[in-house]
């Protein structure tokens, strides 16, 4: 059997077959030039094409476009999400000034001393429902002034600021929704621009103070919540009952609430002799009002257990089943 360091090349043996081929061409080297003459000879080739003449130049030439258009395209899908991210920041801030804002637009104007009073103590200024009204009619503007990213923006959306589409709208449980579409595009290199729909969508719900409890609370029997006026003497399954929940409508003609028989003047903040520029009244009530911080159309609810409301009685809209 052969022995495995006959099988194997003996580098000592090579560099001496060097040496006999070059004592046969008649020349006489130095062992420094002998080894260096070695190690050239079994040294690997650095290219494929290493038989060929600045064969290395030829294939960086070849492949560092291509790693450049690489490195174009990771930039670019980095911008890309930053202008992503500025724009999903603006839309949900404009929906929150929307939502903040909202309330406003819905309580009507009045022009008597005394209901401004009871607006500014209440931290609802004029300027606030001017600033309101507008944020609401149109969203665009407010998200134009929250949105500044100019350079990127004319970079890589489609028309620039321009191609961005700002829509808003408020659906009837209280929530105001905006929506920006817009395309990115992405330049490449030697290449047309690579082209992405992208829309991104913010609901915010109104800012009106009802909050919802929770289905786990609604539980059978007398752990279920129920709601409670301040004053009141029965108790509501429903936080949305019209005993609490009052519709209040303003309205213009004020004649034709005054002497009509189905309302009566409100003792509270009516008194004799003043004068009306606006009235209002509610969809189940006997009363005209003068102000909207009148006490008799403000409610304070309390959510209460059922086993806790002691001798209230149900109310005959909402708990006439109980």
């Amino acid at each position: 059997m052969l022995s495995l360091k006959y099988l194997r090349p003996d580098p000592f043996q090579e560099m001496c077959n060097v040496q006999c081929s070059e004592k046969d061409s008649g020349k006489k080297l130095s062992l420094q030039a002998r080894v260096i003459r070695w190690i050239f000879h079994k040294r690997k080739r650095a290219s494929c094409f290493g038989s060929c003449r600045a064969s290395v130049t030829v294939e960086a030439s070849l492949v560092f476009p291509i790693f450049l258009c690489a490195v174009a395209c990771f930039i670019g899908l980095a911008q890309m999400i930053l202008v992503e991210t500025e724009v999903h920041y603006a839309v949900s801030q404009t929906a929150k000034i929307c939502a903040k804002q909202q309330m406003f637009s819905l309580v009507p104007e009045e022009d008597d001393q005394k209901s401004n009073q009871v607006k500014e103590d209440n931290g609802i200024h004029k300027s606030d429902r001017t600033n309101g009204r507008q944020s609401i009619r149109n969203a665009s503007s407010v998200f134009f002034d929250i949105y500044d990213a100019k350079s990127l923006c004319d970079s890589l959306v489609e028309g620039g600021r321009k191609g961005i589409s700002v829509q808003s709208a408020f659906s009837s449980e209280e929530e105001v929704q905006v929506k920006a579409i817009y395309t990115l595009k992405l330049s490449v290199p030697f290449f047309r621009p690579i082209r992405f729909q992208k829309d991104t969508a913010v609901k915010r719900r109104v800012f009106s103070g009802y909050v919802k409890h929770r289905r786990d609370y609604d539980a059978a029997g007398d752990n279920s919540i129920v709601y409670v006026a301040e004053n009141g003497v029965v108790y509501h399954k429903n936080a949305s009952c019209s005993h609490i929940c009052l519709k209040i409508t303003g309205n213009a003609a004020i004649q034709d609430i005054v002497h009509s028989s189905k309302y009566a003047a409100c003792e509270k903040c009516i008194h004799k002799g003043s004068s009306l520029s606006a009235i209002f009244v509610t969809a189940y009530g006997d009363c005209y009002h003068s102000t909207l911080g009148c006490s008799g159309l403000k409610r304070t609810i309390k959510a209460v257990r059922l086993k806790d409301v002691g001798r209230l009685r149900p109310c005959s809209r909402c708990a006439s089943g109980r």
